[in-house]
């Protein structure tokens, strides 16, 4: 079923935010799905009063719905177009061992995660701990994470209490696997993963600034990657959104997150948006030439492969 939600007059927006990875519909096989989103169409089409506007947000633009869900839409009059949201780094990844992974990677990312994996267990004690399931154990990994959060580069959450709580429901469900490791006790680097339907997610990763020249985070991402590879046995893994450059050193190809917009031809609002787009869209080519040159561009040196 696709959920949606209004916040705005006239507008219906899909039910995703800023937390959201990628948003489709939770259908199984192309007839199915092919059927479902032409009675969405129509009942979204004869809906009144009529909707001016229907966004859909951080799509998956290989995905099928993608490309149905447009196709649908423009059968009922509405004028649609997508637009680029976000890059989404990834790694098929099936019937690779952890082993055979990391020895693909670059020479200077494996040589400063090694590096400074020997200078932290030097100068210090590190532990590197792995949570999947309830208990006491997760309660105190979501304290750690929280505090370690607090102290990284990160901006506070908005929403304080709602990774807690996908921490809690994502380990009900077995999908959870939390990594954690702590420098002479004290938490240093957390990273939140979720396994599901054969991919790896790495949904939520900080680590606090004062051990950033351990890549406390990376020596997290070992652990994980090891966990996923060879236990999960998953067939990919995904950074999520975002084009930071250190996710090139984990991953080995990108995709679009894009974003798509259904404008009423039937209503005046719809027509002025619907002319207003028309026009915009030399300018929107434009950025998506120069990105697209940007993603080809060589890649400039990183100091470590966790953003430290």
């Amino acid at each position: 079923m696709l959920y949606c939600c209004t916040l705005r007059r006239g507008e219906l927006l899909s039910l995703s935010s800023f937390y959201t990875n990628q948003y489709d519909a939770a259908l199984f096989g192309a007839a199915q799905e092919t059927a479902a989103l032409a009675e969405f169409a129509q009942y979204l089409a004869a809906e009144r009063p009529r909707w001016h506007s229907i966004q859909f947000r951080y799509l998956n633009a290989e995905r099928t719905f993608f490309k149905a869900m447009q196709q649908q839409l423009r059968r009922h009059g509405f004028f649609v177009y997508d637009f680029f949201q976000y890059e989404n780094w990834y790694a098929p990844v099936a019937g690779l061992s952890f082993a055979k992974y990391w020895d693909a990677r670059n020479s200077r990312l494996r040589n400063t995660v090694t590096r400074r994996g020997k200078k932290a267990a030097k100068e210090g004690s590190v532990t590197i701990s792995l949570v999947t399931e309830r208990g006491d154990a997760l309660e105190a990994a979501i304290r750690d994470y929280q505090r370690v959060y607090s102290s990284s580069w990160k901006n506070a959450e908005p929403y304080p209490e709602f990774m807690p709580n996908l921490i809690r429901a994502c380990a009900d469900r077995g999908v959870l696997r939390l990594g954690q490791l702590h420098f002479n006790g004290e938490p240093a680097a957390s990273q939140i993963w979720i396994v599901s339907n054969g991919t790896a997610m790495i949904y939520k990763l900080a680590y606090d600034e004062r051990f950033k020249d351990y890549s406390v985070g990376s020596l997290v991402s070992l652990k994980l990657f090891e966990r996923v590879l060879d236990v999960d046995y998953v067939t990919e893994l995904d950074y999520g959104v975002g084009s930071e450059p250190y996710k090139r050193d984990w991953m080995t190809a990108v995709r679009e997150i894009r974003g798509v917009e259904a404008l009423n031809l039937r209503t005046l609002r719809g027509i002025a948006a619907a002319l207003s787009e028309l026009l915009k869209r030399p300018l929107r080519r434009a950025r998506d030439l120069r990105r697209n040159s940007k993603q080809t561009a060589p890649r400039p040196p990183e100091a470590a492969a966790d953003g430290s």
